[in-house]
């Protein structure tokens, strides 16, 4: 299914990306297939780039990135976090064979645990077992959070969609 808004170009989308997270005041956000490869993570000629690039940290205004960057310019997990919200990134702890980024939030002496992640459709055995391999981890490990919050773009069908292909 196409997308239904017109491609926005990268200086116009900046600041309404900010001003909505801003307006809605959103502390967490889950990104996936941002587009963020390591070569575009720098501000453009006139710093009209979506994202700052910081050392190994791309920012927002008022925030900060956590997540994965790729070769090219497509695909990516991560979360944007608001400034002063600590965090921690536990990626490396969770199982490989994927595209996904976890971290841990402490909000009000509960420990939280968001995930993103990404299934690109090319080899469903394989994604479906790196799903299953995290929420095996999960399971293993949930005397460690309190709660937890998986987000993503899994390339799930369904007819509501109309998306009809199956298998």
């Amino acid at each position: 299914m196409s997308h239904p808004y017109p491609p926005v170009t990268v200086p116009r989308l900046r600041p309404l990306v900010e001003s909505k997270i801003k307006s809605m005041n959103i502390s967490i956000l889950s990104v996936n297939e941002h587009r963020v490869a390591q070569k575009h993570a720098s501000p453009g000629p006139n710093g009209t780039s979506l994202l700052h690039r910081e050392g190994n940290v791309c920012t927002l205004n008022h925030y900060c990135f956590v997540g994965s960057h790729r070769q090219s310019a497509s695909g990516g997990t991560g979360f944007f976090i608001q400034n002063g919200l600590a965090f921690n990134d536990i990626s490396a702890t969770f199982p490989t064979g994927g595209e996904a980024t976890f971290i841990e939030v402490t909000i009000f002496s509960e420990i939280y645990l968001f995930g993103s992640i990404y299934l690109p459709r090319s080899d469903k055995k394989k994604e479906f077992d790196f799903l299953q391999n995290i929420l095996k981890h999960i399971e293993a490990e949930r005397d460690r959070w309190d709660h937890f919050v998986l987000c993503g773009d899994f390339n799930a069908r369904h007819l509501h969609w109309n998306d009809i292909q199956t298998g």
